[in-house]
């Protein structure tokens, strides 16, 4: 957890904008001095813009593998818990295997090694709170039914968040995109005056 939240600071977006501010204090200061153009300091804006918006992207995938880690945490649990529930109602007389069936046990994941027990079910999380559901893990009784379509709304609410993320990261570098061409068609309009004069 510890290497968890120290790698989030460093992904930091407040930190990666101060650092932006910074370079583009410096860049301002430098073309003030005739050191570079204006145009250059804008192209390397723009590239820090875009590296920070990928960065944050990649900061939204770890975040996403994480709830699918914590669902798929939560699943294992809860389809234990019924196991163990089921188990404490039914008389020792009646051991029957099939009355114990649920997701764990019809998969095979609590005979899998703790590494792919991690997998899959942190593979049956994602396809479950993105609402893809390949079909090859599903739940198997009511209760689970209901907890999967528990999750699935979760899913819904978190797919929303972060397409918004997404959508508003493609319209900050489209802007940048449209403000450099236009500082570009400027320019080259007063260097044509500046010719003629």
């Amino acid at each position: 957890i510890t290497r968890v939240i120290n790698g989030f600071e460093q992904l930091n977006p407040s930190k990666l904008m101060k650092h932006i501010k910074v370079f583009i204090h410096k860049s301002e200061e430098k073309a003030h001095d005739g050191e570079i153009s204006v145009k250059g300091s804008r192209s390397e804006i723009s590239k820090i813009v875009r590296i920070s918006y990928i960065i944050k992207t990649f900061r939204i995938l770890i975040i996403l593998s994480y709830i699918s880690f914590l669902f798929g945490l939560i699943w294992y649990f809860f389809c234990d818990f019924l196991v163990e529930s089921q188990k404490n109602t039914v008389s020792e007389d009646e051991e029957d295997p099939a009355i114990y069936e649920n997701f764990l046990t019809h998969f095979g994941v609590q005979e899998k090694s703790t590494i792919d027990q991690m997998w899959a079910l942190t593979y049956f999380a994602f396809t479950t709170l993105s609402t893809v559901g390949f079909g090859d893990y599903h739940p198997r009784s009511s209760k689970e039914r209901i907890l999967g379509a528990i999750l699935m709304m979760f899913g819904v609410m978190i797919n929303s968040i972060v397409v918004e993320s997404l959508e508003k990261m493609i319209i900050v570098v489209r802007q940048i995109d449209e403000d450099h061409e236009e500082y570009g068609r400027l320019s080259s309009f007063i260097n044509t005056i500046q010719r003629f004069n």
